[in-house]
């Protein structure tokens, strides 16, 4: 396959693509692209049957964009449609936490005083909370996030621009912020939501976050008028649980009973890894709360439980392969 990397700042370092390919389902590689179209081997050796091969971006948009411009096959083979769908569907709103922000460090890091500085090499979507979770439900994952820590109100450092209520009404917001997303496109039976992290860095009142959050949630259902709307908060900030619940409370007592709140146990001193973000162990931790919520919402089972942390155990020798 043909693929290239966008980088936003180009050369540096810390803003590589990065792409995980699965055969069969079985993690085969995780590659840096290139900022130059380049032709990359996905798979090879494959004996003469169907095989399955998925190809994710693990890095957010918000530093790198990734293309795929051609698949190449070897003579004799073809592309099939695929068979396999999703028969449930999730979508995750959030902020760096939820993207997976410095994701692949672990609480054996923290301890030996080793964590590194961000980059994208260390960031791995797939196994944020959000990813973990809809993997285990065996789940179709779509994340709306933007990193540099974002709000419903404002984001870290007082900044008003580019929030939540904003990006979510974007095919992209970073790269083009002109394109509508169309969200009849994606018709999801659960929603997550995890915002108001940055609120209270930001320092905005319970009032204010009442008022904004009580909108964007109204916001959110009038895109996903079908869906289960779950606020997870609680992981990295904890002030506005009160707020959240009454606002729940009342959109309940309005009329909307598909609204939800579950509580995420406060990350740990020996959970805080790059610029105090979660750990691997943390989300881990984190996604298996989650999970029991929305099993007892949606009455769903896990789907896909082998190889997935959350069921078997963190594997923490995992790192990027060459």
């Amino acid at each position: 396959a043909t693929l290239k990397a966008d980088q936003h700042t180009a050369g540096s370092a810390t803003e590589t693509a990065y792409v995980k390919v699965y055969v069969d389902g079985v993690l085969s590689k995780d590659i840096a692209l290139p900022e130059t179209a380049t032709e990359i081997t996905l798979a090879s050796g494959l004996t003469q049957a169907e095989h399955t091969i998925k190809v994710i971006k693990r890095t957010s948009g918000y530093y790198t964009l990734a293309e795929l411009s051609k698949i190449q096959l070897d003579t004799g083979s073809e592309i099939r449609q695929t068979q396999k769908y999703y028969e449930r569907k999730m979508l995750f709103i959030g902020d760096n936490l939820t993207i997976g922000y410095g994701s692949m460090v672990t609480n054996a890091n923290v301890a030996a005083g080793s964590v590194p500085k961000y980059s994208t090499a260390i960031e791995d979507s797939t196994i944020s909370y959000a990813g973990l979770t809809a993997d285990y439900f065996g789940a179709e994952n779509m994340t709306i996030g933007l990193a540099g820590g974002r709000g419903i109100v404002k984001n870290n450092g007082g900044s008003t621009t580019h929030t939540a209520p904003r990006f979510f009404e974007y095919l992209d917001y970073r790269a083009k912020r002109d394109v509508a997303y169309d969200h009849t496109q994606y018709d999801p039976d659960v929603v997550v939501i995890n915002l108001g992290n940055y609120d209270e860095n930001a320092g905005v009142s319970a009032e204010d976050f009442r008022f904004r959050c009580r909108n964007f949630i109204r916001q959110v259902r009038a895109a996903y008028p079908n869906a289960k709307i779950v606020y997870a908060y609680g992981f990295c900030a904890n002030s506005y649980a009160a707020t959240i619940q009454d606002v729940i409370a009342e959109l309940n007592n309005a009329g909307d009973r598909d609204i939800y709140y579950t509580a995420l146990t406060s990350i740990s001193a020996a959970e805080k890894g790059v610029s105090g973000h979660p750990t691997k162990e943390a989300h881990v931790a984190r996604s298996k709360q989650l999970i029991a919520a929305v099993e007892k919402i949606t009455g769903w089972t896990g789907a896909n439980t082998a190889g997935n942390p959350v069921a078997s155990g963190l594997d923490t020798s995992y790192e990027p392969m060459e």
